[in-house]
């Protein structure tokens, strides 16, 4: 009845049983007359009978259904094998201390060693070694055997040549019948250029950011970015100045292009420096005129104080500057206090920009204002009077308004010296020609 096929095996293994006498056991497929190849297993123990004749009783059991559940364990054990070994995932199984106890030739690739069993070896004895922060190490294994899995866990690695990458970890733990936390396993993929691309970008976001930062107020970049397209606002109480370099004009057909433009940087860097200083916000330069204000893009309640003591500053830093006949720079600087819409106009070299008529009247105190002085309104000298030192100018001219008193800005009173406070106080004449 023996499958022609396994009739050599079994004759031998029964003459082997009829010599020594010794129960065998063994599996064989039977005739293959049958129309679906059947497997059975023989249960026989021999011994002689009264003639002398070998015997053998035992039992044959028909076990082809263990045999297909058998067949389908071995494929799918070879379908899984061949994935393990040819994924390009890294693969891993690991003891709860983190000691690697199986892992796939991708995984030993991505630490760059050459064989699974070179990877297992390597780290048997320190499975720290391959995290570049122990205390990361430490991370993941809590939040493993905490919650069960870990989702996306980003960390840094060493390789084989302690060179570093950046992996990304999917795990999930096993625990006995008693919910004990007994192993762990999971897959490691190599983001070391997704990282590498995702820093890249973040500096190029970076970058476009200063630059905006650069043009604009930081609250209307973070309003662009927010998808908001109109950026307009209204303030009624906000201090404008503006500064004119005098002479300016006359020195820029005297010294080349270059010294030009490396002067007025200079000068023009220094009153920057200054506005970041006092949480200022610079509007634009035009020419060698400079317009800074006070309470935008966000409100304060001290917009005045910040920019008087702006143009005292200002003052101070362009005596540092000297020009081609080696005297010292002067500013005229005007300033008003108001209400004005502010917004962000165009589509190409946009700008943040004032409109109004308190800006307008910013722009004619410093045009009617004095060489080396500063030049503020009624409206400005009120909010200011009590903290520091002015002479009263008296009523001018002004193109659009008509007649306005002025005042000139001297110091703050915390900060004048004696000689200065007692020129304040002999009136128009003595100040007037000490400016």
């Amino acid at each position: 009845m023996a499958h022609p096929e396994d009739r050599a095996a079994l004759n031998e293994i029964v003459r082997l049983s009829a010599e020594a006498l010794m129960t065998f056991e063994h599996e064989y497929r039977v005739s293959s007359f049958f129309k679906k190849v059947k497997w059975v297993r023989i249960i026989s123990q021999p011994h002689r009978n009264q003639k002398g004749d070998t015997v053998w009783d035992g039992v044959i059991i028909d076990i082809s259904h263990q045999k297909q559940i058998e067949e389908s364990l071995r494929q799918a054990e070879e379908k899984y094998r061949s994935i393990f070994e040819h994924a390009i995932e890294g693969i891993f199984q690991a003891q709860t201390d983190g000691c690697y106890i199986n892992a796939n030739p991708a995984l030993a690739n991505i630490y760059g060693y050459e064989t699974p069993t070179q990877l297992l070896n390597e780290v048997a004895s320190d499975p720290c070694r391959l995290f570049t922060e122990p205390e990361r190490y430490q991370e993941f294994l809590h939040q493993i055997e905490m919650e069960g899995s870990v989702t996306s866990f980003e960390a840094l690695v060493y390789k084989s040549d302690r060179s570093i990458i950046w992996v990304l970890i999917n795990a999930r733990a096993n625990f006995d019948e008693k919910g004990n936390f007994i192993s762990y396993e999971g897959l490691v993929q190599d983001i070391t250029e997704r990282k590498k691309t995702e820093q890249a970008l973040k500096a190029e976001q970076e970058k476009s950011e200063n630059l905006l930062l650069n043009i604009l107020p930081k609250e209307i970049v973070n309003q662009l970015k927010s998808g908001n397209n109109a950026i307009a606002s209204r303030s009624d109480n906000v201090s404008i100045l503006f500064a004119d370099i005098v002479d300016f004009t006359a020195l820029s057909t005297q010294v080349s292009p270059n010294d030009l433009v490396t002067m007025l940087n200079g000068i023009f860097s220094s009153f920057d420096i200054l506005a970041d200083q006092l949480g200022l916000e610079k509007i634009k330069t035009i020419g060698d005129a400079y317009m800074v204000v006070g309470g935008l893009p966000t409100a304060r309640s001290d917009h005045a104080e910040a920019i008087a003591e702006m143009a005292l500053a200002m003052q101070k830093v362009i005596s540092n500057f000297k020009r081609g006949d080696d005297t010292t720079f002067r500013l005229r600087i005007g300033i008003n206090t108001g209400p004005v819409v502010a917004g962000v106009i165009g589509i190409r070299k946009f700008i943040y920009d004032l409109w109004g008529d308190a800006v307008n009247v910013a722009s004619r105190m410093e045009s009617h204002g004095l060489a080396g002085g500063i030049q503020v309104t009624q409206t400005t000298y009120e909010l200011l009077k009590d903290k520091y030192s002015f002479w009263h100018r008296g009523k001018i001219f002004i193109k659009g308004r008509g007649e306005m008193d002025t005042y000139m800005l001297l110091d703050n009173k915390s900060q004048l010296r004696p000689d200065v406070l007692e020129l304040s106080k002999e009136g128009t004449q003595s100040v007037s020609s000490s400016l």
